[in-house]
């Protein structure tokens, strides 16, 4: 069995897997989308009602930042994957805490979900607000010009629900993910080139 050593090789098998399980044909994808109050950088992300995010490990990759990694990612969003190859499966297995799913990919394209995820319910107000851009918070909670700095928007809507601010952000990730999702649908071919994955990857400023 080969080595698959480019991180990028897996999203864009990973996209065609996700687009084959969609019978909505409505899951949107993100590829290095930054999140949470660390600004850290979530490999690839599917929103399909749930925000999910999957940490993306090669046969090249090591282990040593993992579980900081995965630990992060219960902050911000509804689920969370490990994507790995069969030369990491046994290792992930022992990091992996309970509901922290597992998909393994082998290098002739297939995937084993050999860990369905649980949903995260106990997410982080101010680390789903820092992944939201402040334009975005004032809009969405039609908060005017009262509160002017970013800080100040955060704050405020750091006083309402945690289900309010998670619907936030699904709603922040479905407008961010529109456009360049049906550009990446419209220009990919039949499978997924790993330079496909560039369409699905665009940055924002956080504080405007």
């Amino acid at each position: 069995m080969s080595q698959i050593r480019d991180a990028n090789i897996i999203k864009a098998m990973l996209v065609d897997f996700l687009i084959s399980k969609d019978k909505s044909g409505e899951c949107m994808y993100g590829s290095e989308l930054f999140y949470g109050s660390k600004k850290r950088q979530a490999d690839f992300v599917s929103l399909n009602g749930y925000a999910t995010a999957y940490e993306i490990k090669s046969d090249g990759d090591d282990f040593r930042r993992l579980r900081e990694q995965l630990d992060d990612y219960v902050r911000v969003f509804d689920y969370q994957y490990l994507v790995t190859t069969y030369k990491h499966a046994d290792k992930a297995t022992n990091i992996l805490k309970p509901g922290e799913g597992l998909i393994v990919v082998n290098s002739k394209t297939d995937f084993v979900v050999k860990r369905r995820a649980k949903r995260i319910t106990a997410q982080n107000k101010m680390d789903i607000l820092h992944t939201i851009p402040a334009y975005f918070l004032r809009k969405y909670f039609k908060m005017g010009k009262l509160y002017r700095s970013a800080s100040d928007v955060r704050n405020e809507l750091a006083k309402i629900s945690l289900n309010e601010i998670v619907i936030a952000f699904r709603s922040f990730l479905k407008e961010h993910l529109n456009e360049r999702n049906n550009y990446f649908l419209a220009e990919k071919g039949s499978v997924t080139h790993f330079e496909d994955i560039r369409l699905l990857s665009r940055h924002i400023d956080l504080t405007v």
